[in-house]
C-alpha cells in the first residue's frame, strides 16, 4: 500500500512540474474525480453462479496543455461470488493521459484516454478473478464530461478497457464503466 501511495505522490509531483513549465496559463487547473460502479454477473441456466464486483475509483489530474491532461488513478475493488468463497479486496494504481477531442470548454469535454497501471487483480481462467501480484495493465478508452449547473463540479461518463500486458495463460481484459464526478479547482465557469 505504501509503494502505491508513494507512486501516486511522485506522479503528481512530476505532472505538477510539467504543468508549470509547459502551460503557465492553466497552472491552477487541477482536477479531482471519483466514481463508483457495481457489477453483477450471473448464469442461472448452465453453470449456476453469481459474481459481484464493486469498484471505487479516484483520480487526480492536471492540465499540461490546452487539450492534454495527465494524472494518476487508484481503483479499490471488492469481489465476492459463488465460485470463490468470501469477499476479496484488490488495488490497482497507475498514470493516465487524456486528450480532449473537442476544444476544451467549461461546459463539455469529449476525451480519449490511455493509461498504464499495476495491481493485483488477475482476470484469467474460467473462474472469478483472483489475486496475483505484479499485473500490468494497458488501458484505453473514451468518455464525455459535462457541466449541468455552471459549477466546478462535472459529471463524467466513460468506458475504459484494461488489457493485461503480462505473459500469462488464459488472461482476459478487465472493463470499467465510469459514472462519476470531477471537481475542477480554480475553474472559470
Amino acid at each position: 500500500m505504501k509503494k502505491y501511495l508513494f507512486f501516486l505522490l511522485l506522479q503528481l509531483f512530476i505532472f505538477r512540474s510539467l504543468a508549470q513549465e509547459t502551460y503557465q496559463n492553466k497552472l491552477n487547473r487541477f482536477v479531482f474525480g471519483a466514481h463508483f460502479f457495481p457489477y453483477h454477473d450471473y448464469d442461472d441456466v448452465y453453470e449456476k453462479y453469481d459474481f459481484y464486483e464493486n469498484t471505487l475509483g479516484i483520480n487526480a489530474s492536471m492540465y499540461v496543455s490546452q487539450r492534454f491532461q495527465c494524472g494518476t488513478n487508484l481503483f479499490f475493488l471488492q469481489t465476492h461470488g459463488s465460485r470463490i468463497e468470501g469477499k476479496h479486496n484488490y488495488l490497482i494504481a497507475g498514470a493516465f493521459t487524456q486528450f480532449d477531442v473537442t476544444k476544451n470548454t467549461s461546459r463539455k469535454r469529449l476525451y480519449i484516454e490511455t493509461s498504464l497501471n499495476t495491481g493485483n487483480y488477475y482476470t484469467g481462467g474460467i473462474y472469478d478473478p483472483y489475486r496475483k501480484n505484479g499485473i500490468i495493465y494497458l488501458g484505453y478508452g473514451a468518455g464525455i464530461e459535462f457541466n449541468l449547473l455552471k459549477t466546478p463540479l462535472n459529471i463524467e461518463i466513460g468506458y475504459i478497457n484494461y488489457s493485461i500486458l503480462n505473459k500469462l495463460f488464459d488472461k482476459y481484459n478487465w472493463n470499467q464503466l465510469i459514472f462519476g464526478i470531477n471537481y475542477y479547482f480554480d475553474k472559470k465557469v
